[in-house]
């Protein structure tokens, strides 16, 4: 049987009956002025439900060739002009917004140079590796949350993302004069499980960031000159966000 709905008639001021589609449903009149209505049947989140998915934080920027004259500040923009998604993932800068939280459960440090991974004979002495080891064996890494402190440690070598390069390299040469011969296939990561501490929650809105400093002197310059390297930092965790 189809859906009817109740029509008033103009000769005899009565409701007539008239028949609707199937498919197609009444339409809700809007609420008078003053209907009570509860707001919580039109919301899109589930009330008082959080989900939790694996989704961890990061922020990347660019590391002079020169050094930074100043503190590398993490966590502090969000993706705009310059700024992309491959640059961070922060909805808002230094905080979360409303009603999320997440769960700091792994920090990892990552450098990323601008050079090719394999470089052959003289080119191999400003290699990849050279830069690698002379910018992550410097530094002090703090992470602040509110106005405290919360993690400190030394070289950025302590925290590595686990994110390298996997392969293989094979050499030829036909020449007969091998003596002044060199090949040399280099990239640097560092090795080991990524850094666990003591798990932190933040909470939304809450000022945080994450710095890389040199206390003990300038900030060191990479051995290559080059102007496409990168630094970021990762918290590896939970992301709890309202259920839909």
């Amino acid at each position: 049987m189809a859906d009817t709905v109740q029509a008033p008639n103009p000769k005899t001021n009565s409701m007539n009956t008239v028949p609707l589609a199937a498919n197609v449903a009444p339409v809700v009149a809007p609420p008078s002025p003053g209907q009570n209505l509860d707001p919580a049947s039109f919301a899109v989140n589930v009330a008082g439900v959080m989900e939790a998915i694996t989704q961890p934080l990061f922020s990347y920027q660019s590391y002079p060739a020169g050094g930074p004259t100043a503190p590398l500040v993490f966590f502090q923009s969000q993706p705009s002009g310059a700024i992309s998604q491959e640059d961070t993932n922060m909805q808002l800068a230094g905080q979360l917004p409303a009603p999320q939280k997440f769960l700091i459960q792994g920090i990892g440090v990552d450098f990323l140079g601008g050079l090719n991974a394999a470089r052959f004979g003289a080119e191999s002495a400003n290699g990849l590796l050279n830069d690698f080891w002379a910018v992550m064996k410097r530094g002090l890494f703090t992470l602040t949350i509110g106005s405290k402190n919360y993690l400190q440690f030394t070289t950025m070598l302590f925290a590595p993302p686990r994110a390298h390069i996997g392969g293989m390299a094979a050499v030829t040469d036909n020449t007969t004069a091998a003596a002044n011969l060199q090949t040399m296939v280099q990239i640097g990561y560092t090795e080991g499980d990524v850094f666990k501490p003591r798990p932190l929650l933040l909470e939304a809105s809450q000022n945080f960031q994450a710095t890389i400093s040199y206390p003990g002197g300038a900030a060191p310059a990479i051995p290559s000159a080059d102007a496409a390297a990168r630094i970021g930092v990762i918290f590896y965790g939970t992301l709890y966000r309202p259920a839909q």
